[in-house]
């Protein structure tokens, strides 16, 4: 279903990361979940956009729900490759792009 921007409120995750010191005490899918709840609440948000550089945040996304709609090699993309760490790019060479969609908020102000 294609969106209407005057009727979805659309949310771009980007930038979720677990501090060290949490690593063992916070999931990422719980810190996920807590983003949507909050971006619900406060904005009656309906759709949701997260671009995951690695595959763990990808793997919590899809198990919560969310629709993995393209795997981009950075080779093939406009990334600026300058911008990152080479511990990374040897890593990880792809993004997954997920989406989520919510029904309408009940109490919604939309």
């Amino acid at each position: 279903m294609p969106l209407n921007r005057k009727k979805n409120k659309v949310v771009y995750l980007h930038s979720l990361f677990i501090f060290e010191e949490y690593g063992g005490k916070l999931k990422a899918a719980d810190l996920i979940n807590a983003a949507v709840k909050i971006c619900r609440e406060k904005i009656g948000a309906e759709v949701f956009l997260c671009i995951c550089s690695n595959p763990f945040t990808c793997r919590a996304c899809v198990s919560l729900g969310w629709e993995l709609v393209a795997e981009i090699k950075y080779k093939n993309s406009d990334f600026p490759l300058a911008l990152m760490s080479d511990e990374f790019l040897k890593s990880f060479d792809r993004v997954w792009v997920v989406v989520k969609r919510l029904p309408r908020a009940v109490n919604s102000k939309l």
